[in-house]
């Protein structure tokens, strides 16, 4: 094939799924200039975080009889903030670091809010 204007488009699409496969590849998050590079879409952390700081709290006054926003709800959830697990912020104007961040959470964090309070 040596058609000049033969051209082909690769497209993939990366996921991450827990696997029980003992092979299976570990996937780090990490400052390390050396690591593969991964870029992820504005979409891609919105599903991954969907829900802000009202829906979080919404989300637990629903799922816990016993739930109620006090001082312990704070030192619950201030710490997992640094935890890319179960956080991330984001600038609400993305090319301007000077803007406001704004916290967006997984839902992966309800198991951590599980250990404190009663589920319904």
């Amino acid at each position: 094939m040596d058609d000049p204007d033969y051209h082909v488009a690769l497209k993939v699409n990366l996921s991450f799924q827990r696997s029980k496969i003992d092979t299976a590849a570990e996937v780090f998050v990490t400052t390390d200039p050396s690591a593969p590079h991964v870029n992820v879409s504005e979409e891609d952390i919105r599903r991954t975080y969907p829900w802000d700081y009202k829906e979080l709290t919404r989300r637990l006054a629903s799922r816990y009889i016993d739930f109620k926003v006090t001082q312990k709800y704070h030192e619950i959830r201030k710490p997992l903030m640094t935890n890319p697990v179960y956080m991330k912020s984001r600038y609400l104007d993305p090319g301007n670091p000077k803007q406001f961040k704004k916290g967006l959470y997984s839902p992966h964090i309800l198991q951590l809010f599980d250990q404190h309070y009663t589920r319904k």
